[in-house]
């Protein structure tokens, strides 16, 4: 479980998060949605531990994120964000056995089962014929699948995911979202997803957060969204209809007149 105590984020003058109570429970996978500059990232970076310039608390099973050692944060924490892999030059497979650095022992090979875990997530994300192949020479779908079997093949008990549907076809964001589901399925795991990419959030997450200009402007069930939430924080004229297959909402923009 993650629980937020007072969290706000100031640059200068500015405010840009304040989160006076908020909390993520394990099992989950919560979408965070709002306009831009609303405080998804900044979110995301202060979860993730890049960002340590705040104030309040943010616990993890009761323990402040300050506390954890560098190293524990690495097996407790993936973050995806936009700052991408060193080397461009890395074979996908290379790069994705990379991911289980946090796992490996000092001095000795990648284990059996880190290898196993690398080769389901090339399979999930239908990438094991791109094993070979540098990641400079991805085609952008194949690139984006790559940074998110990363971060998932890390088997972390918190993953944060920044606007991962960045590129995907239709197919990619189906296998992502059956990769996310199977990653909460034991009930140990969150993922926080923050994305502009609604009906992706609507369909996939449990949860949906509502941020704008920094603060939380709706906390509900994924199922709940209806179109005048949409309209209220992002100035669009939209309806929403129900998927017939499971009852989720669907936002559809209306058509110039």
């Amino acid at each position: 479980m993650i629980e937020l105590r007072g969290i706000e984020r100031h640059r200068g003058e500015t405010t840009v998060l304040s989160i006076p109570q908020a909390r993520f429970n394990d099992g989950e996978i919560i979408g965070l949605i709002g306009p831009p500059g609303a405080g998804k990232s900044c979110l995301l970076s202060i979860l993730g531990g890049v960002d340590e310039d705040y104030l309040g608390e943010a616990l993890f099973d009761d323990t402040p994120l300050r506390s954890i050692k560098r190293r524990e944060r690495r097996n407790l924490v993936a973050l995806l964000d936009r700052t991408g892999p060193e080397n461009h030059d890395e074979t996908l497979y290379n790069f994705l056995l990379l991911s289980r650095i946090a796992h490996k022992r000092f001095m000795e090979p990648f284990s059996d089962y880190d290898i196993q875990v690398v080769e389901e997530h090339l399979a999930h994300f239908e990438l094991t014929a791109h094993r070979a192949t540098p990641l400079c020479e991805l085609t952008d779908s194949a690139y984006q699948r790559a940074l998110v079997a990363f971060s998932l093949a890390r088997t972390a008990p918190v993953t944060l995911l920044d606007n991962p549907t960045s590129a995907l076809d239709p197919r990619a964001q189906m296998l992502l979202h059956r990769a996310l589901a199977r990653a909460v399925m034991s009930g140990g795991a969150i993922v926080l997803i923050a994305s502009n990419d609604l009906n992706f959030v609507l369909q996939t997450a449990d949860r949906v957060i509502v941020l704008r200009e920094g603060t939380v402007r709706a906390d509900l069930g994924a199922s709940a969204v209806e179109a005048d939430l949409i309209r209220e924080h992002f100035n669009a004229e939209v309806f929403v209809t129900r998927n017939i297959y499971n009852g989720r909402p669907s936002v559809h923009f209306f058509p110039e007149s």
